[in-house]
Parts: structure tokens; C-alpha cells; sequence
């Protein structure tokens, strides 16, 4: 044997020594410590108060489904402003056939010094 496998058996002997036998902190140690815990800590912790519409959006979210849920009714929102906003050419115009805006509409003008000429009179 070598110098050095014998102090590796000397050290691993130690070791398991240690194991079998764990240190123990004495009683009036831990007591000692757990006081000072308890006169560190605040007496009567209470969750933060949530303002009422935090906690309607929780509860509308847990309702439709959870976050996931809200990701997919956000896009979803985005989506249809987009597709109002800037319709395909292979759309046809929904407002205008619901709104029949065929050639006779009326407009009125607001604000008739600013020089717009928004009013169309029916033919």
C-alpha cells in the first residue's frame, strides 16, 4: 500500500464515523434560537388586500379558462380588429352591405369651418 491509499482509508474511516454519529446543537441553543424567531417576526401576518378589480380579473379569468385561456381571447381580439381594420381584397365589405351604404348616404359635417367636405346628399 501506498502513502497515499492509506491516508485515503484513514479519511474515509473518519468519515463514516461522522455519519453514524451527527452533531446535535444543545436544547438551550435551539431554544435560544427560536425565540429570537418568533420576537423577529410580525404577529398576525395577512395577505396584502387586493383592489376590487384585480380581483375580478382573477375571477374572469378562472371563469373563461385561465391565463392560457385569455392569451387565446386577446389574439383572437386582435386578430378580428385587424381583419376590420385592413380586410382582405377576397372580403367583401360586411359595414357596407349591413349598413346598405350603397349610394345614398347623408353625412353631416361637425365642424363646417375647419373646411371638410363631408356632406353628401342623396341623389
Amino acid at each position: 500500500m501506498t502513502d497515499k491509499e492509506l491516508e485515503t482509508t484513514d479519511l474515509s474511516r473518519f468519515f463514516e464515523a461522522a455519519k453514524q454519529a451527527p452533531p446535535t446543537p444543545p436544547t438551550a441553543l435551539m431554544h435560544r434560537v427560536l425565540d429570537d424567531a418568533r420576537a423577529v417576526q410580525p404577529q398576525g401576518i395577512r395577505a396584502p388586500r387586493q383592489s376590487f378589480l384585480v380581483r375580478r380579473w382573477r375571477e374572469f379569468a378562472g371563469a373563461v379558462g385561465g391565463w392560457p385561456a385569455m392569451a387565446g381571447l386577446a389574439t383572437a381580439t386582435v386578430a378580428g380588429v385587424w381583419l376590420g381594420v385592413m380586410p382582405p381584397a377576397a372580403l367583401p365589405d360586411a359595414t357596407g352591405a349591413y349598413l346598405d351604404l350603397g349610394g345614398s348616404s347623408y353625412l353631416v359635417d361637425a365642424a363646417p369651418d375647419l373646411g371638410f367636405d363631408l356632406v353628401e346628399e342623396a341623389l
